[in-house]
């Protein structure tokens, strides 16, 4: 049978603990507030042409038709504005043509597509009526 470990053992296994249990996670929380704070932490750079893509993808299917469940989807996720954004630009695309993707117009302004998955803003209150309720 071994003999008793040493007290100092206890002692470096109990600090190394220690240590991991402070530095772990201000390196988590530093890992998720690098870089640019407007984007998801650890997501793919994405190129506006890759969003595009993405975003006709789930508002139409292969042969153009609307895709229901895509457009529920985006409309659960980004909400009515969003949503309205997402198809104003898809739209707008597809009536300029793939060379759109390049050009400095349609990726600035109100038609840059959001990140994929990107969480959207929180919607803003309903404007209250006359009648004193809010969106009523």
């Amino acid at each position: 049978m071994p003999d008793r470990q040493s007290p100092d053992l206890y002692q470096r296994v109990a600090t190394h603990l220690a240590t991991w249990l402070t530095e772990a996670p201000k390196r988590v929380a530093q890992a998720w507030t690098a870089g640019n704070q407007d984007e998801t932490p650890f997501a793919a750079q994405t190129t506006q042409a890759q969003r595009l893509e993405y975003f006709q993808q789930l508002a139409f299917g292969p042969d153009g038709a609307p895709n229901v469940a895509g457009r529920q989807q985006l409309l659960e996720q980004y909400g009515v504005a969003g949503y309205a954004q997402i198809l104003r630009t898809l739209l707008r695309h597809q009536q300029q043509g793939p060379a759109s993707v390049t050009t400095q117009a349609f990726l600035s302004g109100n038609d840059a597509l959001p990140e994929a998955g990107a969480v959207p803003s929180a919607p803003a209150a309903p404007a209250p009526t006359p009648g004193g309720e809010a969106g009523a």
